[in-house]
């Protein structure tokens, strides 16, 4: 008896269970339809406000308005930074005047030269103008790429994250080299002085020779972000030229503003006598440019291209620098006198002391080719842009990106 209670007890839970979970299904089913109603009105009432934003007879808004896309970019970006390494020599101590090069200011320096070619891959959505683009975990060289964008007919904004790990290319390490050649001569001076010789000036002279980074020591960390406002942005589809999202029935142009902001941090590892060490440099620019979007077979083939020069409001330059106890690789023997010791004490940064920037043009060019057919849509785009940064004190940095993306879209 007790056992045919426990069973009947465990079959009325069951039932129970598949009864709640029946009504449970049957209500979330009818909510999902609640909701697939509210959405659709969402969206038709979105649509019915956009297509009265542009002229029909330039621009088309498609009525499938949600776009999954897949891209596949190429990033290629040289980044030269000059950055003069300045010394009070009136404060060092003796002998190092009289070995030091002469101009040391001028003739001190490292000099980086980056160049980067990676590729990275990204799945993502737009819907309504808004964009939202994730890496894809395809190989383990790819950069990392993600990017947020609102790409309106009149207004709209970008604002993209970019990781580049282990970058190539060379490095020029001024200080570094002549700092040898500087202690052997400053020696030589000591020991002639404790045997009482007479010592004379012996300036060294300036070593230069490039060798390779090691891409391990290096990472690049770019951020950034755009603003932009049409003017001819009822028959000038600027969603169409960047996304592909609407159509460009037939040819305009506009003249369009814009305003950017920059952000890049590189990181380095044992490059002087830090563990290490980041240079960020952050730029605010605006400008004014045109853009022109020729509209072929009713759109279904679009060449677009625009052109901006951008003139720099805010151009920034820092230097931070950090020291790892446990760093057995950059210990120094703390009673050594070298000029390690008198760079550490007088050592005047070129980025603080001078963060200012002197005044920079620079400028974006965009040009892209966009096919159509039925939901699919097809874009290849080729995007450069350049940054400077000029100091006071001699800091100068060069930064080029071209992007060569390649992206397939289909409508839902």
């Amino acid at each position: 008896m007790h056992t045919y209670n426990i069973y009947h007890m465990r079959t009325k839970t069951l039932l129970t269970a598949f009864f709640m979970l029946f009504i449970g299904m049957t209500v979330c089913a009818q909510k999902e339809n609640t909701h697939k109603n509210f959405i659709k009105k969402i969206d038709d009432t979105i649509l019915k406000f956009k297509k009265t934003k542009v002229d029909p007879n330039y621009v088309d808004v498609p009525e499938r308005d949600f776009m999954l896309t897949v891209k596949f970019r190429e990033a290629f970006q040289t980044y030269d930074m000059e950055f003069p390494i300045l010394i009070s020599e009136e404060e060092l101590p003796e002998p190092y005047p009289m070995v030091l090069p002469s101009n040391t200011n001028e003739n001190l320096f490292i000099k980086t030269n980056l160049n980067t070619v990676k590729s990275s891959a990204q799945i993502g959505f737009d819907w309504h103008g808004l964009a939202i683009s994730i890496p894809l975990p395809i190989n383990n060289s790819f950069a990392k790429a993600y990017s947020l964008a609102s790409n309106g007919s009149t207004f709209g904004f970008t604002v993209r994250y970019r990781t580049v790990d282990e970058p190539e290319g060379t490095v020029n390490n001024a200080f570094l080299q002549t700092c040898e050649e500087v202690e052997e001569r400053v020696n030589e001076l000591k020991e002639r002085y404790e045997k009482g010789l007479p010592i004379t000036e012996n300036h060294a002279p300036v070593i230069t020779h490039k060798s390779d980074v090691i891409p391990e020591n290096w990472d690049l960390r770019t951020v950034y972000a755009d603003a932009y406002y049409v003017f001819n942005n009822k028959r000038f589809s600027m969603p169409a030229a960047r996304t592909g999202r609407l159509i460009q029935k037939r040819s305009a142009g506009s003249f369009f503003v814009m305003a950017n902001y920059n952000q890049s941090r590189l990181h380095m590892y044992r490059m002087l006598n830090y563990t290490e060490e980041k240079f960020r440099h952050d730029q605010f620019s605006i400008g004014a440019g045109y853009g022109y979007n020729w509209a072929i077979n009713n759109g279904k083939l679009l060449f677009s291209i625009s052109v901006i020069p951008m003139f720099s409001l805010v151009n920034r330059e820092t230097h931070s620098c950090w020291d790892d106890p446990d760093d057995v690789y950059m210990q120094t023997d703390p009673d050594d006198d070298d000029l390690w010791e008198a760079y550490d004490k007088h050592f005047y940064d070129a980025a603080t002391y001078g963060r200012d920037s002197k005044f920079t043009v620079n400028g974006f060019v965009r040009g892209g080719i966009n096919y159509n057919i039925g939901r699919s849509l097809l874009n290849l785009s080729c995007d450069y842009r350049q940054y400077m940064f000029r100091s006071c004190t001699g800091m100068k940095v060069t930064n080029r990106e071209i992007d060569l993306t390649l992206k397939y879209g289909y409508r839902f």
